[in-house]
């Protein structure tokens, strides 16, 4: 007679609780998202993903969340002036 917990609750008033499950999950693609940066080349980027992510990740709340989300969506970004980013290094 024990329901799953990990089904969504919808009696949470404002999904607090939810959006704080998501951060363990978030940090951890957004450390992906830095990795597949840094095996295209591009370890300015990687790092800075990795270093806006444990800053997000530090204080839990809202915004940092959305930081966490923005980041993921980095790596599928095209590169801008890819050519001469790679020509400056």
């Amino acid at each position: 007679m024990l329901e799953p917990t990990m089904e969504p609750q919808p009696s949470l008033p404002d999904g607090a609780t939810l959006a704080r499950d998501d951060f363990p999950g978030l940090y951890r693609a957004a450390l992906e998202a830095a990795a597949e940066l840094e095996r295209r080349g591009d370890r300015r980027g990687a790092a800075r993903i990795r270093r806006e992510a444990a800053e997000a990740y530090a204080v839990w709340d809202e915004q940092g969340r959305r930081r966490l989300l923005a980041l993921l969506d980095t790596p599928r970004r095209p590169p801008r002036g890819s050519s001469s980013s790679e020509r400056a290094r």
